[in-house]
Formats: structure tokens, C-alpha cells, sequence
């Protein structure tokens, strides 16, 4: 983010809890502040999840939980915003979705994964 703010004088958008917040568009302009300390922290600034599949989004309709394709809000919400590409990270659910949405909406989308390490006494019981 550093480098695209001061050597490239781009700006940057990030969405709250991933895809959701793109789908509803719960968005705020990021700036050098918000990320000031965060490496050592670790961890993330927008929150996250890995429920919102905009091809296969789950909505109540009279009462009953249906899922549909609101993956037009995806490109709606990022032409309001100005944004020439998204930078998916995450892991292999997120990048599937950032691919489908470079594959059926031709919006251009950078990807990483996100491994977290795992320490072996996580996963051990005391």
C-alpha cells in the first residue's frame, strides 16, 4: 500500500470484511495512517470473513433462505468507487471468487494467498 500511495500516487480503497462489504458496499479510503505499525500486529484492519460468495449469495425472501447471483453489485460498487482492479488476499475461497469475478465480470483482480503458521502446540490438547 505504501508503494502505491507514495511511488505511484494511486489510491486506495479497502472493503470491510472482504466480499461483503464489496457486495454492500461498506468501503473507506485507506491511507498511510491506517496501516502505520500493523506488520508487527499482524492481523487485519478491515476484518474478515468467508461467507460471501457474491455468485451464491444467501438472502431471506419471504421467510426462506435462498441464494442469488448479485455479482453485478461487485462491479457496481467498484465503478463508484473508481477502482481499476481488486487485490484479493486471502486463501483458496477468496481467490476462486476474485477469479470468477476476473472470468464472468472482466474486472482485473490480483491475487494472494494467505497462509497463517501454525504452531504445533495450537494444535495439540494440554
Amino acid at each position: 500500500m505504501k508503494t502505491a500511495i507514495k511511488e505511484y500516487r494511486l489510491s486506495v480503497v479497502g472493503f470491510e470484511n472482504g466480499f461483503g462489504g464489496l457486495i454492500q458496499n461498506k468501503a473507506r479510503e485507506l491511507t498511510l495512517n491506517d496501516v502505520v505499525g500493523i506488520l508487527p500486529r499482524g492481523g487485519t484492519i478491515l476484518g474478515t470473513t468467508n461467507r460471501d460468495n457474491p455468485f451464491h449469495y444467501p438472502m431471506l425472501i419471504k421467510g426462506e433462505r435462498v441464494f442469488r447471483d448479485v455479482s453485478d453489485r461487485v462491479v457496481e460498487n467498484t465503478n463508484i468507487h473508481g477502482i481499476d482492479a481488486l487485490i484479493v488476499i486471502g486463501g483458496d475461497g477468496s481467490l476462486n471468487i476474485g477469479k470468477e469475478i476476473f472470468e464472468n465480470k472482466g474486472l482485473p483482480v490480483v491475487g494472494t494467498i494467505c497462509r497463517l503458521p501454525i504452531r504445533p502446540s495450537v494444535l495439540t490438547r494440554p
